[in-house]
């Protein structure tokens, strides 16, 4: 009885034993479970805090940018000083949301998987693409390859509308209504059409993911551009430009940002609608936008800015002429072969008649030689000139803005001087005399009879004045050859250096094209006084 009792004893002992263990863990945990949660209450209080307060940072980085934007910039320096602010800004912006973690750039092998989806994709939507193919044309740039020989004029491929990107199609998604409500999105396609690929790019289920996976990471564009690199557009007719489609692109996201707000059904939130990918959608427009006559039940056919996938990795070749047409009874682009293509070379079309300098700003590289290159060329009157009102007046008649200043354009001496400013350099030489004889009453009664006589070389003052025409050209252009930066030898020297960024290389290419215009009008101008003297 005694062993009986003892082991009762000892099994009470031993379960009181656990149950005390029992109890105090169960207690030790409730202690633990409620620090926990105290511990994650106030993480998330603090994520909460955080989270309002880069919501307040961000909101006051855009209202900044948007100020330092609308600051007006008129002359070069200020644009460099303009640029330097509104670069920092959005240098803050950049920082304050930079991502979780890095993109990580794609190898070979993943890449191709990606245009491998992307041709399944257009061919499983009507698309007829099997002439060409994605493939490696230079390093670390992709092409289309033809798969067999296609002869000149011959169909290469054909692009139905249901693949493309539109200001129309993007109506059709949540972004319609703000497309409706908003004044900029009514006035600018563009934005419409940027915003409509970023709110795709993060849907989950987009119509288009294969399309936009494919895009570049990033791009050459100026918003891109270290300060070295816009640097060397300081003293070129491209510097305006450059500097101008940063503030630009920077004041509309500053608008946007806090417009997006009021959007709350849309993929772009605080998180998604940063200024980083902004400029990355806003530089896959500049660099891959077309005017395309699409259909729309309620408006029928209309021209609008639209993406064309595939279409779209076709690359340039200058002399030719555009081989890309629309389809109106099949709904669907079609691209013709411009030359003779065999198989295994890359495809090639012509982009059409652009300059050097759209060429670096929208597509970031600059053709070896470009028949259709232009000069922008800022003329003005001053206000001191006290034949001043009468110019004025012969700009009005013959239709000119009677603005005292303005930018024209300048063309290679193969190709005739456009309308606007062969008008506005003659009127800007003539004397008192011919400007009488153009502010006759019936001279501004008939303003296309007077355009025709400013453009008539058989007119009564023309030997005289285009004297004084081809003078002014001559020195002007002389003058901008001593202020234009660097020298061919420099800047060919830098592109050889294999330190310099590609960028760079491209701007120094461009600097070059536009040094040989200006030498070949300063020739051009002295040839035709030549010629006028000996008539």
């Amino acid at each position: 009885e005694n062993n009986i009792n003892d082991k009762i004893c000892s099994a009470f002992v031993t379960q009181s034993f656990h149950l005390q263990c029992i109890l105090h863990y169960s207690v030790g945990c409730a202690v633990c479970v409620e620090l926990s949660l105290i511990m994650s209450g106030g993480k998330r209080r603090s994520r909460l805090q955080e989270k309002a307060q880069l919501g307040q940072e961000l909101n006051r980085l855009a209202e900044k940018l948007g100020e330092a934007c609308s600051i007006p910039a008129a002359t070069s320096q200020q644009q460099w000083e303009s640029y330097l602010r509104v670069d920092a800004i959005t240098r803050e912006f950049l920082a304050a949301q930079k991502p979780s973690h890095e993109p990580v750039e794609c190898g070979d092998e993943e890449t191709q998987k990606l245009y491998d989806a992307l041709s399944d994709w257009m061919k499983q939507n009507g698309a007829e693409i099997d002439n060409v193919k994605i493939g490696n044309v230079n390093v670390g740039e992709r092409g289309l390859i033809a798969t067999k020989s296609i002869e000149a004029d011959e169909l290469a491929l054909s692009i139905p509308a249901k693949t493309m990107m539109s200001v129309h199609s993007a109506a059709l998604t949540p972004l319609g209504r703000l497309i409706r409500n908003d004044a900029l999105c009514k006035e600018m396609p563009n934005v419409v059409l940027a915003l409509h690929l970023l709110n795709e790019k993060f849907r989950r289920d987009s119509f288009w993911k294969p399309y936009i996976q494919t895009l570049p990471k990033t791009y050459r564009t100026p918003l891109y551009y270290s300060h070295d690199e816009m640097d060397l557009l300081q003293g070129t007719s491209g510097f305006t430009d450059a500097t101008s489609c940063v503030r630009n692109i920077a004041l509309q996201y500053s608008y946007l940002f806090r417009l997006i707000k009021n959007y709350p059904n849309l993929s772009l939130n605080v998180n998604t609608f940063t200024y980083d990918e902004w400029r990355w959608a806003v530089s896959t427009i500049m660099t891959r936008q077309n005017s395309v006559p699409l259909v729309t039940e309620i408006e029928g056919r209309q021209r609008s800015l639209a993406l064309v996938p595939f279409w779209d990795m076709v690359n340039h070749r200058g002399g030719g002429s555009i081989t890309t047409d629309y389809d109106d009874e099949n709904d669907c682009l079609k691209c013709f072969s411009m030359w003779q293509c065999d198989a295994g070379s890359q495809f090639l079309m012509y982009y059409g008649d652009r300059s050097s300098l759209e060429f670096l700003i929208n597509s970031a590289f600059v053709p070896e030689e470009n028949e259709h290159d232009r000069f922008k060329l800022k003329l003005g009157i001053s206000k001191a000139d006290k034949l001043v009102d009468k110019r004025s007046q012969v700009f009005e008649s013959c239709g000119l803005p009677a603005h005292l200043s303005g930018i024209f354009t300048l063309t290679r001496p193969t190709r005739p001087l456009p309308v606007e400013t062969t008008l506005f350099l003659r009127v800007f030489c003539m004397n008192e005399d011919e400007l009488d004889s153009c502010t006759t009453e019936q001279a501004r009664a008939e303003p296309l009879r007077l355009r025709q006589m400013l453009m008539d070389s058989s007119s009564p003052w023309s030997l005289s004045l285009h004297k004084r025409l081809w003078s002014f050209l001559n020195t002007r252009c002389e003058l901008l050859m001593l202020q234009y930066p660097g020298t061919d030898e420099e800047d060919d020297l830098k592109i050889e250096d294999k330190s310099t960024t590609t960028m760079s290389r491209w701007i120094y290419k461009y600097r070059k094209s536009e040094r040989r215009l200006l030498r070949e009008m300063t020739a051009y101008a002295c040839h035709k006084l030549q010629m006028l003297e000996v008539e």
